[in-house]
């Protein structure tokens, strides 16, 4: 699949799609360029661009697939795609991987790959046998059913709920997306991952692995990647994480534990 099918444009300014061949003049300045490959189900690749979850949404009025990638400042491949149809989802992500691989945007290095399928967060598992495939799952695990006597490296996104009010849900969805793949990323290394809520994630370090250093590791992680949020109460200008070393107690549950060590060093931070 090769990206020589056809090119399009989605007008931001009037929220509409101008299909590859159309001749229409369209403002460059707020407007955004798609490829159309032509496969069996049509993909729309986007090119980068900062209003890339409008674009997708616009694009999905018009074709079953949306796909992109971006480089983050960590230097990790993000690949995003969007679907209409959740019966299809491994099907359009082995396909949206597929035609981003071929665009040239991805080494052999691991890639971080975000699923935006009809309004979840998804985990997707990658694998290439001669064609690209993708399993998606939607996968959470409870705190307690962490397994292990060593302590874990809890996260935390802060101020994700104010975050939603003021850029909406869909930019929040992505940003969360986008924190989450970044401490993954740094976590194969390290350790386990696991999700244990909307915006929890638990590192479970492996032996020998420095827990409050992978605790810095990560919030060094997520400022880097600069998302910005403006609240009186968040003087950096970017969304950040809370990242705590939690050791495990025979007196309290792991979630009690967890959200008291979040407590401490929030108030840590405020002083």
């Amino acid at each position: 699949m090769r990206l020589r099918d056809g090119i399009g444009v989605v007008d931001l300014a009037r929220g509409r799609v101008v299909m590859p061949g159309a001749r229409e003049k369209v403002d460059a300045a707020r407007s955004t360029v798609f490829h159309v490959v032509d496969a069996a189900r049509p993909i729309a690749v986007l090119a980068p661009t900062s209003h890339r979850e409008r674009a997708a949404n616009v694009l999905l009025r018009e074709l079953p697939v949306v796909a992109a990638i971006e480089r983050e400042a960590t230097g990790a491949a993000v690949a995003s795609w969007w679907s209409r149809d959740p019966e299809d989802a491994s099907e359009d992500a082995a396909g949206a991987i597929a035609v981003l691989k071929a665009c040239g945007g991805w080494d052999e290095s691991p890639v971080m790959v975000i699923a935006f399928t009809f309004g979840r967060w998804l985990t997707v598992d990658v694998a290439f046998d001669g064609e690209w495939r993708a399993q998606v799952r939607e996968e959470r695990t409870e705190l307690e059913q962490l397994g292990g006597s060593e302590p874990i490296v809890f996260v935390d996104v802060d101020r994700m709920r104010d975050f939603n009010v003021a850029y909406g849900y869909e930019d929040g969805d992505l940003a969360l997306a986008r924190v989450h793949a970044a401490v993954g990323a740094l976590a194969r290394s390290r350790g386990r991952l696991a999700r244990v809520g909307g915006d929890e994630l638990a590192i479970l370090p492996a032996p020998g692995v420095d827990a409050q250093a992978t605790c810095e590791a990560v919030t060094r992680a997520v400022a880097g990647l600069a998302i910005p949020f403006i609240h009186p109460e968040v003087p950096s200008g970017h969304l950040e994480v809370t990242a705590v070393v939690v050791t495990r107690s025979s007196r309290d549950t792991l979630r009690t534990r967890c959200d008291a060590a979040l407590l401490g060093a929030r108030r840590r931070r405020r002083t």
